[in-house]
């Protein structure tokens, strides 16, 4: 062989060089391959229905991030723009929820009221762009929340208006309250959802209340009734969803009326009374003034019941499982007691009505969260559950708004 030349070995090293430079390239563009197959299957995953655009509920957005982050650090040397074009689809989606998120949650103030500056025509916006998501599950979970700020801002105006009505008659008239008058309002106070515009009526309403005690006098009820239904009638609610509160007025108003016919009837003047009347199917903390029982807290919807007519106590509020209540026909029946001993052993009986010697809360986790009542050869809960026999059942926010406003040892009277 020759020696090699210079020639030769730049030619050598040519030659080496496009080999080395081929392979890399070849790595390159099939590492490229295999990284948009893997993103486009990433991608195409995050749809429910990709013909429809529909996104999953749940979107992996830290699949997402790092996809984002690819293409931020390099451009569209690495991922095909198709790949782009459908993370930039599937970022818009899911950032347009947030957004949405964020604006309905902009409109609550706590778990009960709306802020202040909400009206319908913000309302109505948010509710335009709720539409365009495809997915049922999330449109009907933000249209919810949306829906619920509609109706307290909707039942916040008609009770800021009739509210009104009644005062300014009251002022600018000189006129007297009837029954009818300060049950309204105290019925509407009761449905206003804006902390702002609930501080606004507090004290005319606790004035009202005032002089609705001192000044009570004898009005024709039905007369006043049916022209505040006749009123009420012709309000303008502007969404089918918020009824207005007369019927609840005419109801509370006749179920009081009872109240204080049957509590007369049984000489019963304590200054409250936990009232409820199986003809509107609802619950009241009543309380006694000037001879006659009345309510300011307004009233709290029946789901079931099963409680037998008649006076009870309220003997606890029971707030976890260590509680027993004796059931046998001893001096002792209806006792509360707090754990099992040789002369009431534990059990099992998940039944109260059957359970003997001793009816013990854990074995219903119904009643865990209840308030328990007696008489002097029954016994009952009022709880959120299921029905029971001599048992009444309410909402869990009722229930906790119940306790909230009852006491051991206050009269329940069922009617």
């Amino acid at each position: 062989m020759k020696p090699e030349t210079k020639v030769s070995r730049w030619l050598l090293h040519v030659a080496q060089g496009i080999v080395i430079l081929t392979a890399v390239v070849f790595v390159i563009m099939l590492s490229r391959g295999v990284a948009n197959a893997s993103v486009t299957q990433l991608l195409n995953s995050q749809y429910q229905q990709k013909e429809f655009k529909i996104l999953k509920t749940k979107v992996n957005e830290r699949s997402l991030d790092f996809v984002g982050g690819i293409i931020k650090s390099t451009g569209d040397s690495i991922l095909s723009q198709d790949n782009i074009k459908s993370y930039r689809e599937v970022k818009k989606i899911v950032d347009e929820r947030k957004e949405n998120d964020a604006k309905i949650s902009s409109l609550y103030d706590g778990k009960s009221n709306y802020r202040n500056g909400v009206d319908a025509a913000l309302i109505n916006d948010i509710d335009k762009n709720l539409t365009a998501e495809k997915n049922q599950d999330i449109y009907q979970k933000q249209k919810n929340r949306l829906d619920k700020i509609q109706i307290w801002y909707e039942q916040t105006q008609d009770a800021d208006k009739n509210i009104s009505k009644v005062y300014d008659d009251y002022t600018d008239y000189n006129s007297s309250l009837s029954f009818e008058n300060i049950t309204l309002v105290n019925t509407y106070y009761q449905l206003i959802k804006n902390k702002t515009v609930k501080d606004s009526w507090s004290d005319i309403v606790n004035e009202l209340n005032t002089y609705y005690d001192g000044h009570e006098q004898v009005n024709s009820r039905v007369t006043d009734a049916q022209k505040e239904l006749d009123r009420l009638k012709n309000s303008s609610l502007g969404d089918d969803k918020f009824q207005p509160a007369v019927v609840t007025i005419i109801s509370t108003t006749d179920m009081i009326n009872r109240a204080n016919k049957v509590l007369g009837a049984n000489n019963i003047t304590d200054s409250k009374v936990l009232y409820y009347d199986s003809v509107a199917n609802k619950l009241a903390v009543l309380t006694y003034k000037s001879g006659k029982y009345s309510s300011n807290s307004g009233t709290i919807g029946v789901k079931s019941s099963q409680v037998s007519g008649g006076q009870y106590g309220i003997r606890k509020l029971i707030s976890d499982e260590n509680t027993g209540i004796v059931t046998d026909s001893s001096g002792s029946f209806g006792q509360v007691i707090s754990s099992p001993s040789d002369s009431y052993p534990s059990n099992s009986t998940s039944n109260f009505n059957a359970a003997k010697p001793v009816f013990w809360v854990k074995n219903d986790s119904d009643l865990t969260n209840s308030i328990y009542f007696s008489s002097s050869s029954s016994i009952g809960f009022i709880y959120s559950g299921s029905s029971k026999n001599n048992g009444l059942v309410v909402s869990s926010s009722d229930l906790g708004k119940l306790k909230s406003q009852v006491s051991t040892g206050m009269i329940f009277y069922a009617n």
